[in-house]
């Protein structure tokens, strides 16, 4: 679209790097993935180009160049290893946009026996299935994530719970509301009504629910402060039960 560039050079990707390794304070990224290179093929298509197919040594050339950037990175530290995200890893082989992944490798094994290109993530769901289904690597003998399997490259799915179908996104899956849960401060209040009941007098079970709230800064913690809470109020609050009857009871424990 207008103003929207997509770009694989060398010295972009380099510039690209250094700031998204100043935006997360890190001096390392553990896996650097190239983003969607089929845009190549795509921008192609839209400007009406009539072989794409006659473009292929071009793309292949620059995925070549990237990995050589890619594996320098490496050597400077920059990253630990790279691999490609493309939405055509699953695409038939006469697909104007496909992209190949055995070609990839064979890239990537030209540039360094010792390579560092390690991850892939295609397209997985339930309507965007080429990548497991489609024979488009090997000659036509393996699919994808075969191939991949093979490479032992690990895989990531992308999207699992959406889906690109008829030039839409389609939602695989709906998110359901957490349910609500109950505050401390709302628990300490239904305990202080209960201790106020009690036949015999003298538990603090409420104040110590807030004071271990305000304590507790990892779940670790409140494991351990709800460990000695019990074993210093589990035979009082046991003593409160049995004075109770009934649905009382039944609240009580709950």
């Amino acid at each position: 679209m207008e103003g929207c560039w997509h770009c694989l050079h060398p010295g972009f990707l380099a510039d690209q790097l250094s700031r998204s390794l100043e935006r997360l304070r890190m001096a390392r990224i553990d896996v650097y993935l190239l983003h969607n290179p089929e845009y190549f093929f795509s921008d192609a298509v839209k400007r009406g180009e009539a072989d794409v197919s006659a473009l292929r040594d071009a793309f292949y050339d620059r995925i070549g160049r990237a990995f050589a950037l890619l594996e320098s990175e490496v050597a400077k530290g920059r990253i630990a290893w790279y691999g490609v995200s493309s939405n055509s890893f699953g695409a038939p082989l006469d697909d104007p946009e496909a992209t190949s992944l055995d070609r990839m490798w064979d890239i990537a094994e030209r540039i360094s026996p010792r390579h560092h290109f390690a991850a892939v993530q295609p397209p997985a769901n339930l309507y965007e299935s080429g990548p497991m289904l489609t024979r488009n690597n090997a000659g036509g003998t393996l699919m994808a994530l075969a191939y991949a399997t093979a490479k032992n490259l690990a895989v990531l799915a992308n999207p699992p719970l959406n889906a690109y179908k008829d030039e839409r996104l389609v939602r695989l899956a709906d998110a359901t509301a957490p349910p609500a849960k109950t505050s401390v401060a709302a628990q300490a209040a239904a305990a202080a009504e209960w201790e106020a009941k009690a036949p015999r007098k003298g538990i603090a079970w409420s104040a110590q629910l807030v004071a271990a709230a305000q304590s507790a800064q990892k779940l670790q913690q409140w494991r351990q402060i709800e460990t000695q809470v019990v074993a210093q109020f589990g035979p009082r609050l046991r003593e409160v039960a049995a004075g109770l009857q009934g649905e009382q009871a039944t609240a009580f424990q709950h």
